[in-house]
């Protein structure tokens, strides 16, 4: 498989199910370069994950509420 392989973002996100996400397991049990894919993707989205959580989000003026309703 090519570590380029969506399926293996995908697989890191848990957003695989099925067959396919059996065949990503079977592919971690035996390739060492998958499984490090996949801890480095997992590790960048939880690191992406913890600076959006301290991130405030930005509110509405009350010019910009008016405009809306």
């Amino acid at each position: 498989m090519n570590l380029d392989d969506p399926k293996l973002t995908a697989f890191a996100l848990d957003e695989l199910e099925g067959e396919e996400a059996a065949q990503i397991k079977e592919l971690l049990e035996s390739d060492s370069n998958a499984r490090i894919v996949v801890e480095e993707i997992r590790k960048v989205a939880r690191m992406v994950s913890r600076e959006l959580e301290r991130e405030s989000a930005p509110g509405l003026t009350a010019k910009e509420r008016d405009k809306i309703l």
